[in-house]
C-alpha cells in the first residue's frame, strides 16, 4: 500500500500561507479605509472653509448694502421730524418712504425710529407695536457714545416691534 504522505505535510504550510494573506489583506483594507477616512475630513474642511467665505462675502454685502440705505435715512431724518409733535403729521408719509428702500432687503425685517426717551416714533414696519427700547444695549450703546453712527451689534433678543428673534 502506497500513502502519499506530503498531502498532510503541505496543509500546515497552506494554513500558514492563508493566514499571512489574510493579515496582509486586513492590513490593506484598514490602510484603504483609514487614508479614506482622512480624505473625507479634508474634503469637509476645504468645503467648510468655502463655504464660511461666501457667507462671509454675502454678509459684508448685506451689511453694506444695510449699512448705505441706514445711511440715506438717518441723513434724510432731521430733527424737527424727531420731535413727538412732529411725528403724527410725517408717519404715514416716511413710512411709505421707507417701503421701497426695505423691499430690497429680504433679510432685514424693518427700520425703526427711536426718540431720545427710546419710544418708538417711525417704523418701515405699519404692523409694529409701540414700544420702549431705552434698557436695551443697542439703544444705550448710541445714547452714551452720540458721536458713534456705526453699526452696533448686540446679542440675540426678541424685538418688541414685531415680537420676533432678531
Amino acid at each position: 500500500m502506497n500513502i502519499n504522505l506530503t498531502a498532510g505535510r503541505r496543509t500546515p504550510l497552506y494554513l500558514s500561507l492563508l493566514g499571512v494573506t489574510l493579515v496582509f489583506l486586513f492590513t490593506l483594507l484598514g490602510y484603504f479605509l483609514r487614508a479614506s477616512y482622512h480624505q473625507a475630513i479634508q474634503a469637509a474642511e476645504v468645503t467648510t472653509r468655502n463655504l464660511v467665505q461666501a457667507l462671509e462675502a454675502r454678509l459684508q454685502g448685506n451689511l453694506a448694502r444695510v449699512d448705505a440705505a441706514l445711511g440715506l435715512l438717518a441723513h434724510e431724518a432731521t430733527p424737527a421730524m424727531m420731535q413727538k409733535s412732529a411725528v403724527a403729521a410725517r408717519h404715514q408719509n416716511l413710512t411709505a418712504h421707507m417701503a421701497p428702500i426695505m423691499s430690497n432687503f429680504p433679510d432685514v425685517t424693518g427700520v425703526y425710529y427711536f426718540d431720545t426717551e427710546g419710544d418708538l416714533i417711525y417704523s418701515s414696519d405699519p404692523e409694529a407695536r409701540a414700544t420702549h427700547v431705552s434698557d436695551r444695549p443697542f439703544f444705550r450703546h448710541f445714547r452714551d457714545n452720540p458721536g458713534d453712527t456705526g453699526l452696533a451689534f448686540s446679542d440675540a433678543l426678541v424685538a418688541r416691534t414685531t415680537g420676533r428673534w432678531s
